[in-house]
């Protein structure tokens, strides 16, 4: 396998949707990118205005039976957020487009372009061979340095609070569901940042001691 592509060279030419997080903090943010895009201006950054309080994980073991001691893979595991949206101060407020923008740019994730919706519709009333449906964008899920996970959106609830004069949202939160993307479906990058996250993970657990705990039992004999 290659090299994955680094945070850094995917999003230097991308476009960044508004509104803009301060510079001053690390940000969460969802990024995607056409498949098979021949260069980085295909990819949206819609980083988190705000980091939300609370982040919801559930893993599920990949085993190869239901009862079974081999692994076929990473755990499953789907991701919980919820994304608190204002646009006091971005530039879609001087606009008076309110938050649409970035709602517009989450919803794109999760929808086909109109091109190759048009191209599938026209394909398929023609009855060609050739009617493929659209590909979906390639979305990373980043929560800071230790955190770059390919993931899918599965579901999108957008509660709208505070309108414009023209019913644009001012305000907005949003839940988001994402699924780490499937081990058995991955492409090389996201193989990569698969293999990536679980080297980090391993990593991380050689800090937790392995000696010394009074665990009040002797469980010598046990392993």
């Amino acid at each position: 396998m290659s090299s994955s592509t680094t945070p850094q060279e995917t999003t230097s030419t991308a476009t960044v949707v508004a509104p803009y997080p301060p510079q001053n903090l690390l940000k969460g943010a969802l990024i995607a990118t056409v498949r098979g895009a021949p260069n980085p201006s295909q990819t949206y950054v819609v980083p988190f205005q705000y980091n939300p309080q609370t982040l919801s994980r559930t893993l599920t073991p990949s085993y190869y039976r239901e009862r079974s001691e081999r692994f076929t893979g990473p755990a499953k595991q789907t991701i919980d957020v919820t994304v608190q949206l204002e646009a006091s101060g971005s530039p879609d407020d001087a606009l008076g487009n309110g938050v649409l923008a970035y709602l517009a740019a989450l919803e794109m994730m999760i929808n086909p372009s109109s091109t190759d919706l048009e191209t599938y519709v026209s394909d398929t009333q023609s009855n060609k061979m050739k009617a493929v449906p659209p590909l979906a964008p390639r979305s990373l899920f980043v929560w800071g340095p230790n955190r770059l996970l390919p993931v899918r959106l599965t579901s999108m609830t957008a509660t709208e609070k505070l309108f414009g004069p023209n019913l644009s949202p001012i305000v907005a939160d949003v839940a988001l569901k994402m699924e780490l993307y499937p081990f058995k479906e991955a492409d090389d990058k996201d193989y990569q940042l698969l293999l990536t996250n679980l080297k980090l993970l391993e990593t991380l657990r050689a800090d937790v001691p392995t000696t010394g705990a009074d665990l009040g039992v002797d469980v010598a004999s046990a392993l």
